[in-house]
Order: C-alpha cells, then sequence, then structure tokens
C-alpha cells in the first residue's frame, strides 16, 4: 500500500481555456472536453487570442507530468483514492476516466465550502466522485479501508492555513496507524524553473526542506 503526497499547479481559467482549445496537445496532455463544458457553465467563452507564455508552459508541462503519474498510479492500484486539496475546478478527475476502459479508482475533492457549494452547480453527481470541505469533515478518513491513496496539492490556490494543515496531516496519520506499521518520507526535487511550493514551508515538522519539489512520496510498508 502506498500513500502518496504530490504537488501539482491545478487548473485555473487559463489552463481550461487552452485545455479546451486542445491547446496543449503539442505538449502531450490528455484531451479534455470537460474544460469547454466547465468553461461554458461558468459563464466563460473561449477566448481565441490568449497569450501562452513561458511560465504558463512550464506549469503545462507539470500538469501533464502529474496526469501520467495519476494513471501509472492505477496500473498499480486500480481501486486507489485520490484527493485533490484546494483543486477548485479542476477536470483532472474527468480527463483521466476518459482515458481508462474500466475507471475503479475514487476521487475527492477537499476545498473551502464556498468552492464546493459552486462545483456542485457544475459537475454532475458521480458515485465515485466526491466534493468535500476540508474543515467540516473527517468522514472520508473514517471509511477509508487501507486502500491506496494518492494526495494532489493545488498550490496555486490552496487556501488552507496553517492550522488546516496540521489538522489534516494528523488526522490521516492517526487513521493510517489502522493500516501501516512503519513508513519513510521520501523528497524527490524538480526543476527550479516551476513554481515554489511556499506552503511546504509549513510542513517543516515534518522535515521538508524548504525549495522545490515535483513530488513528495509517502511510501507506506
Amino acid at each position: 500500500m502506498n500513500l502518496w503526497i504530490e504537488s501539482n499547479l491545478g487548473a485555473d481559467i487559463l489552463d481550461l481555456q487552452w485545455r479546451a482549445r486542445n491547446g496543449l496537445s503539442q505538449l502531450g496532455a490528455i484531451p479534455d472536453p470537460a474544460a469547454k463544458i466547465l468553461l461554458e457553465r461558468l459563464g466563460f467563452g473561449i477566448e481565441k487570442n490568449i497569450t501562452f507564455n513561458e511560465d504558463n508552459r512550464l506549469q503545462a508541462l507539470q500538469s501533464c507530468w502529474f496526469d501520467q503519474e495519476c494513471l501509472r498510479f492505477f496500473e498499480e492500484h486500480p481501486k486507489a483514492l485520490v484527493i485533490e486539496l484546494g483543486a477548485g475546478f479542476s477536470t483532472r478527475f474527468h480527463r483521466l476516466s476518459s482515458v481508462l476502459d474500466w475507471p475503479r479508482f475514487r476521487w475527492l475533492i477537499l476545498d473551502e465550502q464556498k468552492v464546493i457549494s459552486k462545483i456542485q452547480t457544475v459537475f454532475p453527481r458521480i458515485d465515485n466522485f466526491e466534493l468535500k470541505c476540508w474543515r467540516d469533515s473527517n468522514d472520508w478518513l473514517e471509511e477509508w479501508q487501507g486502500e491506496s491513496i494518492m494526495i494532489l496539492v493545488e498550490q496555486k490556490t490552496i487556501k488552507m492555513s496553517v492550522a488546516d494543515i496540521k489538522r489534516f496531516c494528523h488526522n490521516l496519520q492517526y487513521q493510517s496507524k489502522k493500516w501501516i506499521s512503519s513508513c519513510h518520507l521520501e523528497v524527490h526535487f524538480f526543476d527550479e524553473r516551476f513554481v515554489h511550493l511556499s506552503w511546504l514551508q509549513k510542513l517543516k515538522h515534518w522535515c521538508l526542506p524548504n525549495r522545490f519539489v515535483a513530488c513528495i512520496k509517502l511510501i507506506v510498508e
């Protein structure tokens, strides 16, 4: 069983615009018809004259990389639970589901209540796709049966406070004791041109380095 914590730039409006126009295909992005639908339901049109600078391209590359990491994770753990923290209007669940013959993973977005309420008016209810406020509910932890977990962090828009993060980590570690006997932390560095994951500074009690990272894996043995 593996417990992964991954960093991700997430889906902002610019990212949705490019995905809706299939503008990331040259970067190897997975087709994303949900992006166009989401933009329309949010009241945005498809802009044809958007500039896509080098920073945007690097962000898109990292997002594509995490898509592929998810798919590789599902090959080993097809019934995994994926949690997106502060994901906002992410379409990753929908585009990954569209390329799998039989999606068996579960997906959970944890965000602020006002964001969750808005998403619920946009996305239809699906058995394996849940939305919860991170401050009000830990029932997903109580329902966790020890399956592998991948946690995606949308650092660009995440609004979790220090207390929120500590509470989340504490609850996750406490619940995991029911299923694991030991674990160790691995940190993998990525290209420093990518965004600095400043929220990781709040997790110094986990001895995380204050630098750029691509992914943090909590490998459970």
